[in-house]
């Protein structure tokens, strides 16, 4: 969290996996001609996929914080 709060090393390294894997993804299948994206768009897409990350978790821990489900 961008305020602070308890985090792991093996929550630490499956994040970096997961985010490795979606770059590699889009990097190999760009070189197979699967999916022609510009680097440009390339990094709009990780830009959004980290920006929906950090919703998601600030969503949950609000929730967690309000106790609602």
């Amino acid at each position: 969290m961008l305020t602070g709060g308890v985090g792991s090393v093996g929550t630490t390294l499956v994040g970096v996996i997961l985010l490795g894997l979606i770059f590699n993804v889009l990097n190999f299948e760009n070189g197979k001609g699967v999916i022609d994206l510009s680097s440009y768009w390339q990094t709009v897409i990780r830009g959004a996929i980290l920006l929906i990350v950090v919703l998601l978790q600030n969503r949950l821990a609000r929730r967690r914080l309000i106790g609602s489900p």
